[in-house]
């Protein structure tokens, strides 16, 4: 009976401890550094990175969670990853992410960057291809 009893009051005190919630830290990384760090960390200007969050502006996606990843936190981490060529692991305890989530940021802010590769990227046709074609054969010496 005693054995019972202690039984019903750890499942009472298992019921009221609490979980302890963590909190993402969503601070603008375009705040935090000064130039120079943004520069060695990204391997972007300020300008550059405000730039491109301005084309990535629908990677916060919405969710029905309560903290969705602000853009430029999506961004930064992308380019981090990028730039770094380090394992999504050591680039999410950097930015203090998951590894999942890393994973599913950088898919998808590459695939905005993918989609709008045409607006920035022109290959040159017709005569101007031919003229590249033999520009780059000058310089090879051919």
């Amino acid at each position: 009976m005693a054995a019972a009893h202690r039984n019903i009051l750890r499942c009472r005190n298992n019921r009221r401890l609490r979980v302890e919630r963590v909190f993402l830290d969503c601070s603008n990384r375009l705040e935090i550094y000064r130039d120079v760090e943004l520069y060695k960390r990204f391997r972007f200007t300020r300008d550059t990175l405000q730039f491109i969050c301005e084309i990535c502006f629908d990677v916060e996606r919405p969710s029905n969670r309560s903290l969705p990843i602000p853009v430029a936190l999506s961004v930064c981490t992308y380019l981090r990853y990028v730039a770094s060529g380090d394992l999504q692991f050591t680039v999410a305890d950097s930015t203090g992410l998951a590894q999942a989530t890393v994973c599913r940021v950088c898919a998808h802010v590459s695939a905005i960057l993918a989609a709008k590769v045409a607006d920035f990227v022109k290959f040159p046709t017709g005569i101007d291809a031919a003229r590249v074609k033999q520009g780059l054969g000058a310089i090879a010496g051919m």
